[in-house]
């Protein structure tokens, strides 16, 4: 009398598509500098939800990416997350090379760079060199691991709206290089 009725999965997804974890690296690029660098943020974030959501993995990908924002723990985070990266990829036998400590190293040191004055700050947006070779590496993992998955090619609506947002930014510092 009491039974538990299973869900139905295609109502979470009325469509019954399954789209793939695959995000085109452009997608990651266009973003990051649309939005100023915070999108890095919310790629590390969606990267740790999807991998551990997917490998059964019992980490706080929330605290992980607020976290990667602090010196030190930060580091240790990041090259925690390449280093899962790549061995996930060596058990698809995916066959790149991945460096998780200078990945970790190269994404600190150009971050740091926004702080320098005037146009040279731009130079930090090199940070996103290490995100994309990984997005690389995952976009690889993901087309393995989830092969029937459709990719979705154009960008979410959320990810319209962080450009929004991160265009005003840019319309802001574009006026306080003229003022």
């Amino acid at each position: 009398m009491n039974e538990i009725k299973i869900a139905d999965a295609s109502l979470e997804n009325p469509s019954g598509v399954k789209y793939s974890n695959v995000q085109p690296v452009w997608h990651l690029i266009v973003l990051t500098v649309i939005t100023t660098g915070f999108y890095q943020m919310v790629w590390v974030y969606r990267t740790w939800k999807q991998l551990n959501k997917h490998n059964n993995w019992d980490v706080s990908y929330v605290y992980r990416t607020v976290f990667t924002c602090i010196p030190f723990i930060g580091f240790i985070i990041m090259v925690n997350l390449f280093n899962r990266i790549k061995k996930l990829l060596k058990q698809h036998d995916i066959n790149i090379k991945m460096f998780p400590i200078l990945m970790m190293i190269g994404f600190y040191i150009f971050n740091a760079l926004f702080r320098l004055p005037h146009l040279y700050y731009l130079i930090g947006y090199l940070s996103i060199a290490p995100l994309a070779y990984a997005q690389h590496a995952l976009n690889l993992y993901w087309t393995k691991v989830q092969p029937e998955h459709k990719v979705i090619e154009s960008f979410t609506n959320r990810q319209w709206v962080l450009m929004i947002i991160g265009s005003l930014c840019w319309i802001l510092i574009i006026l306080e290089l003229f003022s």
